[in-house]
């Protein structure tokens, strides 16, 4: 995979390995001190956990040390490698992002969706990972407990992909009210003007609602070209492209779900037919929806 590192992974995290899923959009992975962890990258976003012990962690920013309460967040596509593990254990956590940002509200909570969506909503944009930062004590307890309760949720004979969802995002909160406190409450700089357009944008994604531009940047207060400048400048895009993108994702995140069948998702973002719609989508996501859908079922059963 490798999309934006100069390293080069000796493997690539994959589906096959995770098994992400409409019902299982979440996966929590313990690992243990095993030796070095070879230089790698993912298909998907992955959260790292130290819960004990120490080591180094590679990757185009060069060597950090990681221990006890330390969290990296990896984009996809992105290399890194752990080395000198000494007594480690931690989790990786990975997540279907499409999944993650069905919820209409995310978007109100910038930090968190910077974090760990940054790459998703702005693939072109300067937003970097690796994300290194330290957890306090307290914060660690808290999470590992949630991260418990997801895995009992999932174990439930009546199991709740809306318990989950809360759960994650109470997890997700945590971990950036952390990043937002070691960071001296300053946060990812966005701009402000550029944000609030984000989130009339996702009105209309979320509303299937028609976009456009002109009156994008009236309700903004500014005019279409200075809008178009400072959007691109944020995000690496202009408005109308990322509302395409997210258009597509969000259909990404319908297609998974069993309720609807393709043709229905289709009308759901607003394509005048199901070719059509394939076209889009497997310009934005790289497979067609029916491959998509068949790519995530692999993780239905366990």
């Amino acid at each position: 995979m490798n999309l934006t590192s100069s390293l080069s992974p000796r493997k690539t995290i994959r589906q096959d390995s995770v098994q992400l899923s409409h019902r299982r959009p979440v996966r929590i992975h313990p690992f243990a001190n095993h030796g070095d962890y070879p230089l790698h990258d993912h298909e998907f976003y992955e959260i790292c956990l130290i819960l004990r012990g120490h080591a180094e962690h590679l990757s185009d920013d060069g060597v950090s040390p990681l221990r006890r309460g330390s969290v990296v967040i990896m984009s996809p596509g992105r290399v890194h490698g752990l080395r000198k593990p000494t007594g480690l254990n931690g989790v990786n956590i990975y997540y279907l992002a499409p999944w993650l940002l069905g919820d209409p509200m995310l978007l109100q909570q910038r930090l968190l969706a910077l974090l760990f969506l940054g790459k998703t909503l702005f693939p072109a944009g300067t937003l970097r990972t690796p994300i290194l930062f330290e957890i306090s004590s307290h914060t660690l307890i808290r999470l590992e407990r949630m991260m418990e309760e997801i895995t009992a949720e999932y174990a439930h004979p009546f199991a709740s992909l809306f318990s989950v969802r809360l759960l994650f995002l109470r997890f997700l909160h945590e971990l950036s009210r952390e990043y937002e406190i070691r960071h001296g409450g300053s946060g990812i700089p966005f701009h402000e003007e550029v944000w609030a357009a984000i989130l009339l944008i996702e009105q209309c994604v979320q509303q299937n609602r028609k976009f456009n531009v002109s009156d994008l940047a009236r309700q903004i207060g500014c005019s279409a070209g200075h809008l178009h400048r400072l959007f691109c400048g944020a995000t690496g895009a202009g408005p109308m492209e990322y509302f395409q993108t997210r258009r597509m994702q969000h259909a990404a995140c319908l297609v998974l779900d069993p309720e609807f069948n393709l043709t229905q998702v289709a009308y759901q973002v607003g394509c005048a037919d199901s070719a059509h719609f394939s076209r889009c989508f497997r310009q934005h996501m790289g497979m067609t929806p029916r491959d998509y859908k068949r790519n995530f079922q692999i993780g239905e059963c366990g």
